[in-house]
């Protein structure tokens, strides 16, 4: 199982240690990122081998790659951008998170630690649900979402594609929060929030439309 992490920032980190938790026989082969400052550097004591466009040349060696970027639009962009060099994505779950056997994860997402999934949650590709949170049954997650550490869904709430939802916070039973939005550090969400809106606070109201 030999992987290839694409970016180098402090999330790689916490995916490459989960791969190895998740995977002891994964081969970490390298990580790809554009930041010079991480040239020729290790992530973790992942040598890092190129920038994004190695791609192409060490794909025939490789088995699967894994896109270890925070930021929501950041993450797409990669997915997109390299969707043509057909990359196995797989599911990453850190052994401490408690799965139900009715979840359905997508390609590419990665279920961190402490994280609890309940019955009946979907989730899209590409999507993280990061450290200690809890998603309640029947949630719906779409592509490229970032549920943060620490936050609690209850039950059938519904995040739109490459919503954020802040570190800490947590949202009522039913709640629709639309695509792209952006929920912010330790708010109280009692009410659906609609796309493309920054919003925060307890309880959780629309800041301004985002850029």
């Amino acid at each position: 199982m030999r992987t290839v992490i694409i970016g180098g920032g402090g999330h790689a980190k916490v995916v490459i240690d989960s791969f190895r938790r998740a995977y002891p026989e994964c081969e970490l082969v390298g990580v790809v990122d554009d930041c010079p400052q991480l040239s020729g550097g290790k992530v973790l004591g992942v040598p890092v081998i190129g920038h994004l466009a190695m791609l192409g040349h060490i794909r025939d060696s490789v088995d699967f790659a894994f896109i270890a970027i925070g930021d929501n639009q950041i993450r797409e962009s990669i997915a997109l951008k390299i969707r043509h060099l057909q990359f196995d994505f797989p599911v990453l779950v850190h052994p401490s998170a408690v799965v139900s056997s009715s979840v359905e994860i997508g390609a590419g997402t990665f279920v961190a630690a402490g994280t609890v999934l309940q019955p009946d949650i979907r989730v899209g590709a590409h999507s993280i649900l990061n450290t200690g949170a809890t998603i309640d049954h029947d949630c719906h997650i779409g592509d490229f979402v970032h549920i943060c550490p620490g936050v609690h869904l209850a039950g059938a709430v519904s995040v739109g594609h490459s919503a954020h939802v802040g570190i800490g916070s947590s949202v009522i039973q039913t709640v629709s929060i639309g695509n792209s939005a952006y929920i912010g550090a330790g708010s109280t969400v009692v009410h659906d929030i609609g796309p493309g809106v920054l919003a925060y606070g307890t309880p959780c109201r629309v800041i301004r439309h985002c850029e």
